[in-house]
């Protein structure tokens, strides 16, 4: 579900709702996003390509990059539920994966954007509870989605190019992707 845990653990305790929701649950909850100034790179790239002084190509802006915060809560009757849901992804986050995705600038591009799992999880189990309220226990999983924001609205086309033959002597270079960035 996405959402906050203690939105998503109120419902459950609904009677109305409660046929709902079902344990084990996930959860998740995206917490904010900051920009990386250590990821920032070509700075005033729109200011180095500009054709004149008051003109400015602003699809040519230095993409922004951010870190997006997700909370992922895992919600169960038992521990043992707990572990055997981190198991089945917790062990591909080996420090970070990568997801792929199409660049939103240009077609036929893939961008690789980088998800950061949180060293240590958080998880919680009341010890004191009254006869009316349900033992659940939880286990908050924090992650960052490492990716940027683009300025401008048109996407630019990808073009193939013939191969263009360098050097006969040494070797030969072929070239096949070649990306257009209209001036408009």
């Amino acid at each position: 579900m996405l959402g906050q845990r203690s939105r998503i653990l109120k419902n459950y305790e609904n009677p109305e709702k409660r046929g709902n929701i079902k344990l084990p649950l996930i959860a998740i909850n995206r917490t904010g996003y900051t920009r990386n100034a250590e990821r920032l790179n070509n700075l005033n790239n729109e200011v180095k390509y500009e054709m004149t002084s008051c003109y400015r190509n602003l699809e040519l802006m230095t993409p922004v990059p951010i870190d997006i915060s997700y909370d992922v809560v895992v919600m169960a009757k038992y521990p043992s539920d707990i572990d055997k849901i981190a198991s089945n992804f917790m062990v591909f986050f080996n420090n970070d994966i990568f997801v792929s995705c199409e660049h939103p600038k240009y077609k036929g591009v893939k961008m690789n954007n980088q998800v950061v799992m949180g060293d240590s999880v958080s998880e919680e189990h009341q010890d004191e509870i009254d006869g009316s309220t349900d033992d659940i226990v939880t286990a908050t999983f924090t992650f960052t989605f490492k990716t940027f924001l683009f300025s401008g609205t048109t996407k630019a086309k990808l073009k193939i190019a013939k191969a263009a033959e360098v050097s006969t002597y040494t070797s030969s270079f072929l070239s096949n992707i070649i990306l257009d960035i209209p001036a408009d």
